[in-house]
């Protein structure tokens, strides 16, 4: 995913170009007649600013997982239920470790 260009400061020419990249490995399997389970593994990549001379780089790497529960035909027929939990992971930082920020939940 693209930003786009960002302007650093206020009083300055300089743009980057700020960009996201996430790989992922899925997996699904029904425990029971009406009811799923499915695992999200996902590498985080986030690069907000590099290359610019003067400036610190500011990308950060991590991994996260989400997980999720499907319950079909819950009282009646056609009515589903899912419960989902996403981006469980350490938290991440770009520039300064004791600045660290969670994954949003």
């Amino acid at each position: 995913m693209s930003f786009g260009q960002n302007t650093i400061g206020d009083n300055s020419n300089v743009t980057v170009a700020s960009t996201e990249l996430v790989a992922t490995a899925s997996y699904g399997t029904r425990l029971l007649a009406n009811t799923a389970l499915g695992l999200n593994f996902k590498f985080i990549y986030s690069n907000l600013l590099s290359g610019v001379s003067g400036q610190q780089d500011a990308t950060t790497a991590s991994y996260a997982v989400d997980i999720g529960l499907i319950q079909r035909d819950v009282l009646i027929h056609g009515l589903n239920l899912a419960t989902v939990i996403q981006n469980m992971g350490p938290n991440v930082f770009y520039l300064d470790k004791s600045q660290n920020d969670p994954i949003p939940l």
